[in-house]
């Protein structure tokens, strides 16, 4: 059973472009077949042989041809940073309202109404915290 290994499909692609090759040209260069390459290019899958043939024809190495992890956006990450900091506001301002209310002389009807509303503020500003977040989280993903 052959073991496939990993193959970063937009540099293949690339270097075959830089070149003007076509898929054709750069089967008959690594001395694979056409379906080989174009199955390489889709899926990003190769033997160990085919990926060292392909680098041959680049002349380049094996290596290079591997994927590398992509770095975080930092869209995505500031996106992350917000969202802790909302929360963190959310919850120290529900938390110094609730000492407010429950140190002021309050009869137990307007501590209720306080604590209720208290309540439904903070899960307005959870709820709209979340939903930036995710329209972040979101974008960050169709831009890479």
């Amino acid at each position: 059973m052959e073991v496939l290994m990993k193959v970063d499909t937009t540099l293949v692609k690339k270097l075959r472009d830089a070149r003007a090759w076509s898929q054709d040209h750069l089967a008959q260069v690594a001395g694979l077949s056409l379906r080989t390459i174009q199955r390489v290019e889709s899926d990003g899958s190769a033997s160990a042989e085919t990926k060292m043939a392909i680098a041959s024809a680049f002349d380049i190495e094996a290596d290079a041809l591997t994927p590398r992890p992509k770095p975080r956006s930092p869209r995505f990450v500031g996106a992350r940073l917000g969202t802790f900091c909302g929360f963190a506001g959310v919850t120290i301002g529900a938390v110094m309202a609730c000492i407010g209310v429950a140190n002021g002389a309050n009869t137990a009807y307007e501590s209720g109404v306080a604590y209720g509303v208290i309540g439904l503020l903070s899960g307005l500003c959870s709820a709209i915290i979340g939903t930036v977040s995710n329209r972040y989280r979101c974008a960050g993903q169709t831009d890479a």
